[in-house]
């Protein structure tokens, strides 16, 4: 098989241009041959030279011999070799952060360093031979997205097309994962939404996901495949094999991926508070309460076993899975723990004695039931719990509380705010007497007046708040009052009636 070219039903043709270039590089290698110095005169360009001058004198001659040959056939092959092994050293100087290199190149080209990328592009462009064809796609796909993204200084969609493009998404997948940023950010701009259009089933891989989520799992699965690809070819191709310690670091760090995305709520509105407010980190359990029962389920997660991307759960079941617990419909007046949650929930938190619990309730349910689902993790002991809502696309929002049950409502000292949820109204005192804010008539109805609310609690400037509420208030009324005035660095104090 061909160093060059990639393609073996080709291969008749492409030793007819390796023997032509075989004739001009012999001049290169032949008056400075030392007793070990490679008799094979392609041996000048395969395996690439990164550190000394082999390679680039040899594109040097192939830049002035070129012109010389009458055949325009042989003169288009070897622009052909010329500009493919010039854009491979291009994009191994980027993935190894070679400068020298990419000044040789620069060099060789005789441009400006920060003009090769639009000339080796154009070089690339000129070339018109199938049977080079695909390689030359390859080449000009693999240049485009490395020069995109750094131009743009961010990732960019990457479609690979061969050999070159796919190690070029294989390590900006890795550079996704192994950055200092958002990795969930950072990989999701690398590929398109596996899910996008109506007329598109998606597979479950991708459905319990936001858009972004989504994107980024399809990126690491795209990775991966690549990865598998480059790591089966047979081909002795000198990009590979000049890229090939780098490849395996990338292996490293696809192969250890696990990833968060958040997470996706069907029917959402109908089971939780909606909400543009919160955190869209996935918390590991989700619990969902309404009269008479409840629904429980572990966020899906996404790890890489055996080289293929893979949905797992911390604990089972795992969304939208949900375990069902029902309870009692009626509860004496004081609010307090509900058994059959409590039951239900001791072995889940035994799994994951570090989870975090998200709970959110009916929006029609009565605030007391949401109360006593909180006070069942909290007598279970879940170390993190949370209010649970969702946004319009249905993705999973959470606030972080603290749960303070009546009997220890008295040692609840005074907060920068506190607020009070009352079937009338609001309450409110931030640093001054407490201020009334009474619902107000709409063409519906009485409605709480959350525009007052605002206006008068600045939980941004509050370093401690305190929700306290009436356990007959709506769970949905509750709810958009503890999003809407929760302090932004601590968690909200929530006393249960």
């Amino acid at each position: 098989m061909s160093p060059i070219l990639k393609q073996p039903t080709r291969s008749a043709r492409a030793a007819q241009i390796l023997a032509l270039v075989g004739t001009l590089l012999a001049a290169c290698v032949s008056d400075a041959r030392a007793d070990d110095s490679p008799r094979n005169p392609l041996e000048a360009l395969v395996p690439y030279d990164l550190e000394g001058t082999r390679t680039l004198q040899a594109l040097t001659l192939l830049r002035d011999q070129a012109p010389m040959k009458a055949d325009p056939r042989e003169r288009r092959e070897l622009e052909f070799v010329r500009a493919v092994a010039l854009s491979d050293l291009w994009l191994i100087g980027q993935q190894l952060q070679n400068v020298a290199l990419l000044d040789g190149v620069a060099k060789v080209a005789g441009v400006a360093r920060a003009d090769v990328p639009e000339l080796l592009t154009r070089a690339l462009g000129q070339i018109d031979d199938p049977v080079v064809s695909d390689i030359v796609l390859d080449a000009r796909q693999a240049l485009l997205a490395t020069t995109l993204q750094q131009e743009q200084a961010a990732r960019v969609p990457i479609e690979p097309v061969g050999l070159r493009s796919e190690a070029v998404l294989v390590h900006a997948v890795a550079g996704a994962l192994t950055g200092t940023g958002d990795k969930l950010e950072a990989l999701s701009a690398l590929a398109s939404d596996p899910c996008a259009g109506a007329d598109k089933a998606c597979a479950p891989l991708y459905a319990s996901f936001d858009a972004q989520g989504r994107k980024a799992v399809h990126a690491l699965s795209d990775g991966l495949a690549a990865l598998q690809h480059l790591r089966t070819s047979r081909s002795r191709d000198p990009f590979l094999e000049a890229i090939a310690a780098q490849i395996a670091r990338d292996t490293i760090a696809l192969n250890a991926a696990d990833l968060s995305p958040r997470t996706r709520l069907p029917a959402g509105a109908t089971r939780a508070h909606t909400t543009q407010l919160g955190s869209m980190t996935a918390p590991d359990l989700v619990m969902l309460v309404s009269e008479g029962r409840a629904e429980l389920g572990f966020s899906p997660r996404v790890h890489v076993s055996a080289g293929i991307v893979t949905l797992y759960a911390r604990g089972e079941p795992m969304l939208p899975a949900t375990q069902q617990v029902a309870f009692s419909a009626t509860f004496p007046a004081f609010v307090k723990s509900v058994p059959e949650l409590v039951a239900v929930l001791s072995p889940l938190l035994a799994q994951t004695p570090d989870a975090t619990i998200a709970i959110g309730a009916a929006p029609q349910a009565p605030a007391h039931l949401w109360a006593r689902a909180l006070l069942s993790a909290q007598a279970v002991r879940f170390p993190r719990i949370a209010l649970l809502g969702v946004d319009a696309n249905e993705v999973v929002r959470s606030l972080a509380v603290e749960v303070v049950s009546a009997l220890r409502a008295a040692e609840v000292g005074p907060s920068d705010l506190n607020v009070v949820v009352r079937l009338g109204g609001f309450t409110v005192r931030q640093g001054g007497p407490g201020v009334t804010i009474p619902r107000v008539r709409k063409e519906e109805g009485f409605a709480f007046d959350f525009d007052a609310l605002l206006q008068n609690a600045k939980p941004a400037d509050a370093k401690s708040v305190k929700l306290t509420f009436m356990s007959e208030v709506a769970a949905d009324t509750l709810a958009e009052t503890a999003f809407a005035v929760a302090p932004s660095n601590s968690a909200l104090t929530v006393v249960l009636p």
